[in-house]
Order: structure tokens, then C-alpha cells, then sequence
């Protein structure tokens, strides 16, 4: 018996429905177990997303790591200061507010160990100051600070400089009394050494605070300078190059590391251990040739001191080492031995540190 046209439009119909779902439904339900599967991950850095190191190494290492991943890995990142801040950080990546962050060291607290990178002319090239302090804390010198805490690396700058509004010291005297934006640590420490007033401004509020005659210079890398448009400012810039910024790590927060697949574990492990910090470090001193481009066609004359003064201030900023040392003591840690371990696999590295065990 033939199908009368009532049935063969039901028939039709409900191929139609069979259809829509094979083609829409099906694909969205697999989409959406896909979308469970992802595990996203919150990173958070006090520091802008257009600076050298971000933009160069952090951020390229983040995308490496979700490209790695075949997607299971979903990083968000948060820039300068929106979600957390450089005082925060620490607590914020315990408590498991971000699940990978890059906290510092401002106040002599949790990570003194990692600030010793700082210490005045400890290498000539900066890539052999991470080398260093890592070696120290894989031998357990910050394990109660880490408590909590999956570490990865140390975050280490290129070579400090003094950018000056006006003032072009030539010697020891002629630092005395200058108003210098201080970045904390041992590197405000440095610029006592050398009888400058170190004023602490955040990074944003530096220009600002140059411009208004708060301070009358800044400690910072050549590229930082420029990051933060300091040069505009500014007609002198002083490649004392005595100092790096060594007082941040990047580190997951311990949970967070733990939920992770091995597989995933390793690719974070791979690609935000020291090839990170390496990578940073890289992408500092390429920042800085730049930044000196920058800085000289703008006007400003990049000069340095003649060799009597480079090693009257060497002496001067002894007395940095010894606060370091001091500072770990109070820690209830060996500062000496600490501080003779970190000269002696510099020494290793070719280079040589003023401060002698």
C-alpha cells in the first residue's frame, strides 16, 4: 500500500528534526565537554603588559604554554595592578586568589634571600645572577618562605642606571643630596651608599613626581626608562650598572599545582623554569639597546665614570653586603655562609663581586 502524503510529510518532518540535531546539537554538546575539560588558570603581574620583559618573555611563555597544552590549559592574565598588586601578590598567590603570579620583595620580608641578586657590582653580565640564586634556593634557603607555594624561577632585570632631570654627578661628592625615586630593596640601599636622598614613588607616579620636582631622578633599567617615559624628562643618564632588580620569583600557588595532570605539571615546569628566567633577563638587555636608541634621540647624553670613581664607589656600596648579610642573620639565618655560597658560584660563573668570605 502506497504512503498517503499526510505520512510522507511526517516522515520528512521528522528527518528534518533528525537532521538538526545530528548537525547542531551533537557539536554543541561535544563543545560544551570540551569547554569543562579546559582547566583555566589565573596569572596576575603588578608590571604593565607593554614592557619588555612581559611583552618579550612573560607573555610569550603563557601562550607557549596554553599552545602545549592543546587547549586543556587556559591562562587569564591580569596587568599592572588590576587584579593584584606588587604588595599583594604574595598573599594573593598563597590564598589562591591567582594561581600563578610573579610576587616581590619590597620590605626585607619573605623572599630576602632572592633580594641578594641586588647586592652592588655582584656580576658584570646579569645573566649570571639568577644562575646563582637559584642554585641557593634549590638548596633550601627559602623553603619555609615557599611554604605554600610551588617555585619556578627568579625574575632578574637587566643592569640598573641613573636617569637625572638635570644634575650630571661626576663624582662621589656630587651624589650627595640628589633626590633618586628609589625602587626598595637593596637597591635603595645602594643609592644611600653613594649619599642620595631615595625617594619611594610607585612606577605609575614616577613621571609625575620628576616632572613636579619630588625627585629629581630615577634607578631603574634603561628600558624601564623608557617604559614609563621617564626620558622625556630627563637630559643625563649615568650607566653606573652596578645594581639588578632581583627581588621578584614567579611561583603557582601550591593547590593549584597539585590538581594539575603530571603532563600538564611538566609543561609548566619546562617552559616557566629558569628558560623563563633566562628568557627575561634576554629580554631586558635587548629592551635596553633599544631603550638607549630612544634615549639618544631624545637628547639625553649616556655617560659613565672614570674608572678611580667606579672603584671608590665599589667601596662605598661595601656596605650594602654587610646589611645583606645582617638582614639574613635576623631572619635566623647564616647571612656569611648564605652570602659566601652566592660569591663563590658567581666566582664560578667568571665574575667578581667586591664582598670576599
Amino acid at each position: 500500500m502506497k504512503p498517503n502524503l499526510k505520512t510522507l510529510w511526517i516522515i520528512f518532518v521528522v528527518s528534518l528534526v533528525a537532521s538538526y540535531f545530528v548537525i547542531c546539537v551533537v557539536p554543541l554538546a561535544t563543545s560544551t565537554i570540551a569547554v569543562a575539560q579546559q582547566i583555566v588558570l589565573k596569572f596576575a603581574d603588578h608590571n604593565i603588559a607593554t614592557g619588555v620583559a612581559q611583552a618579550h618573555a612573560i607573555i610569550p611563555t603563557l601562550k607557549k604554554i596554553e599552545e602545549r597544552s592543546g587547549g586543556r590549559l587556559k591562562i587569564e592574565s591580569y596587568w599592572g595592578g588590576s587584579l593584584v598588586t606588587a604588595a599583594t601578590a604574595y598573599e594573593s598567590l598563597r590564598s589562591g586568589l591567582i594561581d600563578i603570579g610573579k610576587p616581590g620583595e619590597y620590605a626585607k620580608g619573605a623572599f630576602l634571600v632572592m633580594t641578594i641578586g641586588a647586592m652592588p657590582f655582584a656580576a658584570r653580565d646579569p645573566r649570571n645572577i639568577p644562575v646563582a640564586l637559584n642554585t641557593l634556593i634549590k638548596r633550601g634557603y627559602m623553603d619555609e618562605s615557599l611554604k605554600g607555594l610551588k617555585f619556578l624561577t627568579i625574575g632578574c632585570t637587566s643592569p640598573y642606571g641613573f636617569l637625572f632631570k638635570d644634575k650630571k654627578p661626576m663624582k662621589m661628592e656630587d651624589f650627595k643630596g640628589i633626590k633618586v625615586r628609589s625602587p626598595g630593596a637593596y637597591l635603595g640601599s645602594g643609592i644611600n651608599a653613594l649619599g642620595m636622598t631615595p625617594v619611594t614613588v610607585t612606577p605609575t607616579e614616577v613621571y609625575d613626581a620628576i616632572s613636579k620636582g619630588v625627585v629629581e631622578g630615577g634607578y631603574w633599567s634603561r628600558s624601564s626608562h623608557v617604559d614609563y617615559k621617564i626620558h622625556e624628562l630627563c637630559k643625563y643618564f649615568l650607566a653606573i650598572d652596578a645594581q639588578i632588580w632581583s627581588s621578584s620569583l614567579f611561583a603557582m600557588n601550591e593547590n593549584s599545582w597539585k590538581k594539575l595532570p603530571p603532563e600538564l605539571q611538566k609543561i609548566i615546569e619546562e617552559e616557566m623554569g629558569d628558560k623563563l628566567g633566562k628568557m627575561q633577563v634576554e629580554a631586558y638587555l635587548k629592551g635596553d639597546q633599544e631603550a638607549e636608541k630612544v634615549m639618544k634621540a631624545k637628547g639625553i647624553e649616556i655617560y659613565t665614570l672614570s674608572p678611580l670613581e667606579i672603584e671608590r664607589i665599589r667601596k662605598a656600596m661595601l656596605s650594602v653586603w654587610e646589611v645583606g648579610i645582617s638582614d639574613l642573620n635576623k631572619k635566623g639565618l647564616d647571612g656569611k655562609k648564605i652570602m659566601a655560597e652566592f660569591v663563590i658560584e658567581l666566582r664560578k660563573l667568571g665574575e667578581n663581586p667586591p664582598w670576599s668570605p
